[in-house]
């Protein structure tokens, strides 16, 4: 019996998300370093903007269930 192929592809998705989100979280330093603000203001919301979208499509797509993100009462 191997891993279900849903934890796969969500483990996955998480993944690439991760390392997209640490490289512009990297991006966002040298930015700082180099006094461009603005640019990196606009960086930190577009990794906020990705893991967003990341969060949402695995939970459409079925890959979280729900009930792992927000329990029952």
């Amino acid at each position: 019996m191997g891993i279900p192929i849903d934890l796969q592809v969500t483990a996955g998705v998480a993944g690439i998300a991760s390392i997209a989100g640490l490289l512009l979280l990297l991006a966002v330093m040298r930015q700082l370093l180099h006094g461009r603000v603005r640019a990196a203001a606009r960086t930190a919301a577009a990794t906020g903007v990705l893991a967003a979208v990341a969060f949402t499509a695995a939970l459409l797509l079925g890959l979280t269930p729900l009930t792992e993100v927000i329990p029952p009462p």
